[in-house]
């Protein structure tokens, strides 16, 4: 009797998960054809970690006994509305220190639970950096630029450094633990100052570039592996401020192009073996002092972008592919520019131009058309002696933040991004007493998945510190 009653009931499906249709599911504890669950999008997709805003799931089977849960915290988000079988709401757990994708899984008793991994992301909410700590063993007093780069091929961090007047660079290897240990000092020629690093010779080892300012020369070290290169290969190059490493004359081979500090572009043809020879040398209205490389206009060329050298303006030179150079744009600025990066702040997949007017005590931002023109400036108040920048998403909202540093001065100033192209000050950060913070730059250093800071200074022994984002 029991068994025929069973069959005869309709809703019943046991043994029978035909009965069910295609957006129903059998529930193993009630034998009831019920709604599948389900999971379409989750507004607003970010929060901040301190958790309190109030959030809206829309998707499907939201039946009384639902339980939510987001991240890995593992205990059900309570008080859950149940709104309607296709709506939840909710306000967003706190999660201290929780930075990026949080999980999101929907269930019910009997059911097979929906889970999304990429639904919603956490955001920091309460930007906060470690005190600088020294790094390395370096013999050098002071730092005037470095580039944060994977130099060994094992994933982490390292850091090429120089200083302004003195010969050779020094490399700091990073670690798993987040440390860095610095290697002896890799001879160049005198007064080395600016670098670029990348793959020259082709073997998959980075090579780097070094501006030579006392000496004139452009020192070219290939990498042999394990962060260590060979002896320099040392380039005539009067006048020289800033190199930069791509392919100029679109051979499919990377060249180097020297800026000199009389208003000269000078092309080093590569032959893609880690030698150079000397191809041309033109007039350009650039102030070679931490010029920018890339590629402004979408054209798969990187193109040459610095302050003018007859009034405040940036200058935009297009690369025409051929070892040539076409000024296309000039931007007015308050002040010279004495560093520029390029990154696309509002997230159109256009790059944007970040400068550092240092008399000014400003950070612009001209927002890019992707043709190698630009909108005028967005200034923002920074720092007087306001120097070099680094980007990254620092706070892990999904927009690209900047970081100012201070010439003369202790302190490093974050402009946290909107994703619009504009920015919000955030607290000042200050290192040691008698620093001063010449160089900066972004890297994940502890491997936490949160952008730190690498700072150059002057008056230390070594003169590089971490500043490790302990944001919650």
């Amino acid at each position: 009797m029991w068994r025929s009653a069973l069959q005869e009931n309709p809703n019943n499906c046991t043994n029978a998960e035909r009965r069910c249709g295609p957006d129903s599911v059998c529930n193993s504890l009630t034998e009831i054809c019920e709604p599948r669950l389900g999971l379409d999008s989750l507004a607003p997709s970010r929060g901040p970690s301190s958790g309190g805003p109030q959030l809206s799931i829309s998707g499907r089977g939201f039946l009384p006994g639902t339980q939510l849960r987001m991240g890995q915290w593992g205990a059900p988000i309570e008080p859950l509305e149940i709104v309607s079988e296709q709506r939840l709401s909710f306000s967003l757990p706190a999660a201290p220190g929780v930075c990026g994708w949080a999980p999101v899984e929907v269930a019910r008793p009997g059911i097979e639970s929906a889970r999304h991994e990429e639904l919603f992301s956490y955001f920091l909410s309460d930007l906060r950096f470690s005190a600088g700590q020294p790094v390395g063993t370096s013999a050098s007093n002071f730092t005037t630029y470095l580039v944060a780069q994977d130099l060994n091929g094992d994933g982490l961090a390292d850091v090429a450094a120089t200083a302004f007047g003195q010969t050779g660079i020094d490399i700091y290897l990073g670690s798993a633990d987040g440390s860095l240990r610095s290697l002896p000092r890799v001879p160049t020629d005198a007064g080395s100052y600016h670098l670029a690093i990348a793959d020259v010779d082709g073997n998959g080892i980075p090579d780097i570039a070094v501006a030579n300012y006392t000496a004139n020369t452009a020192s070219i070290l290939l990498g042999t592996g394990g962060g260590s290169f060979q002896s320099p290969l040392n380039l005539p190059n009067p006048g020289i401020f800033t190199v930069h490493l791509f392919d100029a004359d679109s051979d499919g081979l990377l060249d180097l192009v020297v800026l000199t500090n009389s208003g000269k572009v000078r092309l080093w043809k590569g032959d893609g073996k880690g030698g150079f020879a000397f191809a041309s040398e033109n007039s350009i209205d650039i102030d070679a002092m931490l010029a920018l490389s890339a590629d402004f206009d979408a054209d798969g060329r990187k193109d040459l972008v610095g302050s003018s050298k007859n009034g405040p303006a940036l200058m935009l030179y297009r690369n025409l592919g051929d070892g040539t150079f076409l000024n296309v744009s000039r931007n007015q600025t308050a002040a010279n520019a004495i560093h520029c990066l390029a990154v696309d702040v509002n997230q159109d997949g256009r790059l944007d131009l970040i400068a550092a007017e240092y008399k000014a005590a400003q950070a612009s931002v001209f927002l890019g058309h992707g043709d190698g023109t630009f909108e005028p400036r967005r200034a923002y108040a920074a720092l007087p002696g306001s120097r070099m920048l680094a980007s990254a998403d620092f706070n892990c909202d999904g927009f690209p933040d900047i970081a100012v540093s201070r010439l003369g001065a202790t302190q490093i100033l974050p402009l946290i991004g909107r994703g619009d192209g504009t920015f919000d000050p955030a607290p000042q950060l200050t290192l040691a007493a008698g620093t001063s913070a010449l160089a900066v730059a972004a890297a994940d250093v502890d491997h936490d998945g949160r952008p730190d800071l690498l700072v150059g200074v002057d008056g230390t022994t070594p003169a590089v510190y971490s500043l490790l984002n302990a944001s919650r």
